[in-house]
């Protein structure tokens, strides 16, 4: 969950907001093109379309960033996460959820944010997928994030 609330950035809509978008998501596939993803991130629908590079990940900043100034969270890679895979335990707005603890054999990391050759639906900021640690495959990255302790 740290990384949905890296990429939420006080938000809760699909998408995070950026100057001329809501948030919101208005198209679920590739085409026709999502404009509010189109501003803050690279997918299917505007990654290889005319006047843009080639297929493939692009390098960071190109986009907008979400209003803590961290960019590429949506579309471009998936990002790992430190987290194992698991089924959401229930909750609400009282009681959120917590992250699922995953299990002592289980073998899949989540992985976060979309990517450049995915539907707009899967770089919403709660989407969720998973993969075992050693996959390489071009759509899957990582992010290097520090925690930092304040007195």
């Amino acid at each position: 969950s740290e990384w949905e609330y890296a990429i939420r950035a006080g938000s809760s809509t699909a998408f995070y907001p950026s100057d001329g978008n809501d948030g919101s998501i208005t198209c679920t596939d590739t085409s026709p093109m999502d404009p509010n993803l189109d501003q803050i991130g690279w997918f299917g629908g505007n990654n290889g379309a005319s006047g843009t590079p080639e297929w493939g990940t692009k390098p960071v900043g190109l986009k907008e960033a979400n209003a803590w100034g961290v960019y590429d969270m949506s579309g471009n890679v998936l990002e790992w996460t430190w987290d194992w895979y698991g089924t959401y335990p229930s909750g609400d707005m009282s009681t959120p959820a917590v992250d699922p603890s995953g299990l002592a054999s289980a073998f899949n990391r989540a992985l976060r944010g979309g990517s450049w050759d995915h539907n707009a639906s899967f770089c919403r900021s709660g989407y969720r997928s998973n993969s075992a640690p050693g996959v390489r495959v071009s759509g899957i990255g990582f992010r290097l994030s520090r925690s930092l302790l304040f007195p």
